[in-house]
């Protein structure tokens, strides 16, 4: 998935934002899930994360071997957590032979204040008589006291076990394939156990026809009631020309004591490529369950270029599955629509329910980690009025999702006008609501800002750039206020920024602004405490490219609240390497304690190091493209 196309992030309120439906389940039946690793600028104490990996190719320190790679690494981590310092080790070995063995090893071992465990994950494959005969192999065990603080993946009391055969053969009707794999594993700490064994052939019937027959065995067990499955599969693919593929599957139970684990189904599809304009794509999943639990599975999806620079998009899918007493589906409807060059439209509508109540061997179930399913639905709608060479852009987006667990209303307007190359106005307003049940009542949070900016630089020089912005925000119980986190806080800030880049190997940016806060707090027992504040801040960095691969950097912020007569600042120096033009790190201390929602960056003070990736080269013509993205940043 790529930010910004499938998801937005809103690092200030924690929330992840898909613009797409994301199934429990694929139309294979596998089960969907996401896993998000993620770290908070603020609410808990600061800790220290490290660690080192380092490895070598033995082969080349050793004067005969038969390997053509034998390599050895170590890796070790230390890790500060609320419980205590965690400490994970491992070892692990890498042997390569071309055109016949990869063969594998890796041992673990970790340290936590509550237990200490090991873990082991071995795997390799074989290829003989020219790639005619395929053998592989892999089996991992987890410890139940392992803990990897970096894969919650990895949890204790894991077991996997996988072995997989092929052999490559040629008749008379083409080339063929036989093979056999086999699949185990069992999750102690959820208390689930599962295999699949799936053999069969895939032959090639000329250059255009490939069939796939198999004969699978599905057996599933949470320590309560065991489903056992055993079935035969189809599949028969046709390419009759490039433009054109169509496919056919099906899978027919032999026996099928215990719940439903994989029940029957019939499934077609196709794909086909009109002209260089259109392409059309649709495919659709019956599956026959006894009883009052059959569901289907239905995608249709195109896209056409009208000319002109339109195109259009769209696309519908059906996802879900039932059991005898609840039923439980995902619906999704996304479509995109660009009229001419300027106008784009999209729309996006999700549908879950009952996830939450299904039984845990369901396909919609994230197994083998059990999560609360929300039941709610959603619905977006953006329009976008981007004309190429003109001097003026507009957006709008607006999302509304209501549900059991969070409900949310966002809209977001943006405009921007510019004069001339020298001279633009830029605006932003956006409108959040967002409530999620409590203890004692619900939890609501609201949001309301303007900003107005007028940008500009010299006619005859790009060197120097100038902001001058005006901002309102209202909120009601902020996630991160300057007075109160309960109750209604509004803020007005006036702030000029200045950006002057004398030279390409030097860069001076500052600030000023000037604060208004006014709030009411609401006290547990019903008093209401009416709040004021006034702050002024003033902000600066610099940097400095001493060659090609080296560079200096530093920042420094002040904020003078007048009220209670308190100053807070940073700064913070940095060393910056560019081993190559388009990478470059930087490291470098922040002292100071500044803490603020407009003023001071993420992180506070301590030790620092960033990376940044440069894939493209950024060029402004305007002032206006050149403000665009540094709206709300801190210099």
């Amino acid at each position: 998935l790529v930010r910004f196309v499938d998801y937005e992030i809103d690092y200030e309120r924690g929330t992840l934002l898909f613009k797409r439906p994301v199934p429990a389940a694929d139309a294979y039946e596998n089960p969907v899930f996401i896993v998000a690793t993620y770290e908070t600028s603020s609410g808990g104490e600061q800790r220290a994360v490290g660690g080192v990996r380092a490895s070598v190719n033995a082969a080349d320190l050793l004067r005969s071997h038969p390997f053509d790679s034998l390599r050895i690494g170590v890796t070790g981590v230390r890790s500060d957590e609320p419980t205590g310092t965690q400490y994970l080790a491992g070892a692990d070995i890498r042997v390569l032979r071309l055109g016949g063995l990869d063969v594998g090893a890796e041992f673990s071992y970790s340290d936590t204040p509550d237990s200490t465990g090991f873990a082991i994950a071995i795997d390799g494959a074989v290829h003989l008589l020219h790639d005619a005969v395929n053998l592989s192999a892999g089996w991992m065990k987890i410890g139940s006291g392992f803990g990897n603080p970096s894969k919650i993946g990895l949890q204790g009391g894991t077991e996997e076990l996988k072995i997989g055969a092929g052999l490559r053969l040629a008749s008379g009707l083409g080339r063929g394939e036989l093979y056999v794999e086999h699949e185990r594993q069992s999750f102690g700490a959820q208390g689930v156990k599962r295999q699949h064994t799936r053999a069969g052939i895939v032959q090639s019937v000329g250059p255009e026809l490939q069939v796939d027959v198999a004969y699978a065995t599905d057996r599933l067990s949470n320590g309560l009631d065991i489903d056992r499955a055993e079935a035969g599969e189809l599949r028969v693919t046709w390419t009759p020309t490039s433009a054109l593929k169509i496919w056919t599957e099906g899978r027919q139970r032999f026996d099928n004591p215990g719940n439903s684990l994989r029940p029957n189904h019939i499934a077609g599809g196709a794909s086909f490529r009109i002209n260089r304009q259109v392409s059309l794509e649709m495919q659709h999943r019956q599956v026959l369950a006894p009883g009052d639990t059959s569901y289907s599975v239905t995608n249709i999806g195109l896209r056409t270029k009208l000319g002109l620079g339109t195109q259009a998009w769209g696309s519908y899918q059906l996802v879900g599955a039932a059991s005898g007493q609840h039923n439980a589906a995902v619906i999704g409807l996304n479509n995109r629509l660009r009229l001419g060059s300027a106008w784009t439209f999209s729309t996006l509508f999700e549908r879950r329910i009952g996830l939450n109540a299904t039984s845990i061997t369901e396909p919609v179930r994230a197994l083998p980690f059990l999560q609360t399913e929300d039941d709610y639905w959603s619905l977006g709608f953006g329009v976008e009025l981007l004309p190429q060479n003109a001097p003026y852009r507009l957006s709008a987006r607006s999302e509304f999702r209501n549900g059991t667990a969070l409900s949310t209303q966002l809209l977001r307007l943006a405009g921007e006008i510019s004069i001339n190359r020298s001279l633009a106005i830029l605006s932003r307003q956006e409108f959040f609501r967002t409530e999620r049940p409590v203890v004692g009542g619900a939890g609501l949070s609201r949001r309301l800002s303007s900003l107005l900016g007028v940008a500009f630089r010299p006619i005859r020089s790009d060197a120097l750039n100038i902001l001058t912005k005006v901002s309102w925000l209202h909120e009601t119980n902020p996630v991160a206020g300057v007075l109160t986190r309960h109750g209604e806080e509004e803020r007005i800030v006036g702030a000029a920024d200045l950006i002057w880049a004398p030279s390409a190997r030097s860069e001076v940016a500052g600030r000023y602004a000037i604060r208004r806060t006014q709030a009411d707090r609401f006290h547990d027992d019903g008093v209401t405490q009416r709040l004021e504040s006034w702050a002024q801040y003033v902000g600066g960095r610099f940097r400095l490219d001493l060659n090609r691969r080296l560079a200096l950097r530093g920042d420094g912020r002040l904020l003078i609240e007048h009220t209670s007569h308190t100053r807070r600042w940073d700064a913070a120096p940095s060393l910056a390497l560019r081993p190559i033009e388009e990478f470059e790190v930087a490291t470098g201390y922040r002292f100071g304690n500044l803490r603020d929602p407009d003023f001071s960056v993420r992180g506070g003070h301590g030790w620092f190091i960033t990376f940044n990736v440069q894939l493209t080269e950024r060029v402004f013509p305007t002032v206006a493209d050149f403000w665009r993205a540094r709206l709300g940043r801190s210099p």
